[in-house]
């Protein structure tokens, strides 16, 4: 990953973590257009669509995100959770599970 991709990051998690969404999300979207394998970036953009109530986004960009890092799991716990906002429990399930796997300490991935 290149320092601007990197510094990027930084600033729009940073953002995020001070509340300001919308511009988080504008900075996630240009490190896209740099690097479009970005898991990052792309997990951030989901975790933004599912605060937003736009869970089907969501569920499509930490899709894509879980297949370009499938180590992460905050990324697929996080995808469990844009499943069970569509009501699609079984396949929620199966992310969770996935989550927990891979970090067996995820207390919120076994609460749910």
């Amino acid at each position: 990953m290149s320092i601007f991709i990197r510094q990027q990051l930084t600033i729009a998690l940073d953002l995020f973590q001070n509340g300001k969404i919308e511009e988080a999300d504008l900075i996630a979207r240009n490190v896209l257009t740099h690097n479009p394998k970005s898991a990052d970036a792309l997990h951030l953009r989901g975790v933004i669509a599912g605060l937003q109530n736009r869970h089907v986004e969501a569920e499509s960009l930490f899709l894509a995100a879980a297949s370009l890092d499938k180590k992460n799991h905050f990324i697929h716990f996080n995808l469990a959770k844009a499943l069970r906002e569509q009501g699609r429990d079984k396949e929620s399930l199966k992310w969770h599970r996935k989550a927990l796997q891979l970090d067996s300490r995820h207390a919120e991935a076994w609460l749910n």
